[in-house]
């Protein structure tokens, strides 16, 4: 049976070692929960749905960088990558999934649009129910610590 440190070191290995920076994780509010899953996986799910040029002010709570420049993260995004944004059943955006980096980009360069894509949270949903970090967690925990969760 292995101790905490090495169950831990475990999730990390299965779950995020293997992810380049722009294939972390995100998070989102479901039903008054909050959710995380891969981005990997969101931007494989997203490519169903179409890519559209979308205003900048469309976009609601844009996190601001104080400095662009000197944001390394925000001065190597590549805006022909879609951001991917989720929308309520009013088709109102939500949450920005993934993509806050270009955004700030983009506002940086004084661009008036981004590429996007709006995913129906309900279909969040479902991916997350096939993809769940926190459903592999509890099944580490359980096999490794015999730890109800």
């Amino acid at each position: 049976m292995m101790n905490l440190q090495e169950t831990i070191k475990r999730i990390l290995r299965e779950d995020i070692e293997d992810h380049k920076p722009l294939e972390g994780l995100f998070s989102i509010y479901l039903n008054n929960e909050l959710t995380t899953g891969k981005v990997k996986d969101l931007v494989k799910y997203s490519k169903k749905y179409p890519t559209i040029n979308l205003s900048l002010n469309d976009i609601p709570d844009i996190p601001h960088h104080q400095d662009p420049e000197t944001n390394i993260y925000v001065m190597n995004a590549d805006l022909k990558y879609p951001i991917i944004l989720a929308v309520n059943e009013n088709n109102e955006i939500t949450r920005v999934l993934d993509g806050n980096h270009r955004i700030q980009k983009a506002l940086y360069l004084g661009n008036n649009s981004i590429r996007a894509k709006l995913i129906p949270e309900k279909d969040i949903i479902k991916l997350l129910d096939k993809t769940n970090i926190q459903e592999t967690i509890r099944r580490i925990l359980k096999e490794e610590l015999s730890v109800k969760v």
